[in-house]
């Protein structure tokens, strides 16, 4: 978990110029390592503890449940994508690091990157 502080600013980002250009550019570098990281947790563990916030119809668990568009920002190797994709939503996902992006779209093609 990363816990983001004025100390984390100091320590991680000062005078490296815009700090989310900085982030994005680090999964650009670790995508070979990170991605296999991200792909080896199943999305609805990672999730579990969030399913009594999650509105109902967002899950199979629910009789209510009914497919939706989701924006996923941040989606890197699109592990999230395809588990909501196979709940049955339309994903459209958003990753800003090409590298991340580009692997997420080989991974899981059952969305919409931009």
């Amino acid at each position: 978990m990363f816990v983001w502080n004025e100390c984390s600013y100091k320590n991680n980002f000062k005078n490296k110029g815009n700090w989310g250009v900085s982030l994005i550019g680090w999964y650009e570098q670790n995508a070979a390592s990170v991605i296999p990281a991200y792909e080896s947790l199943q999305a609805e563990e990672v999730y579990r503890w969030l399913f009594g916030l999650i509105p109902d119809c967002l899950t199979k668990e629910s009789a209510s449940h009914r497919p939706s568009l989701v924006l996923d920002v941040g989606a890197g190797s699109g592990r999230d994508v395809a588990w909501l994709s196979s709940l049955g939503h339309e994903v459209v996902a958003v990753e800003p690091a090409a590298a991340m992006r580009e692997e997420g779209q080989r991974l899981h093609p059952d969305a919409t990157y931009l």
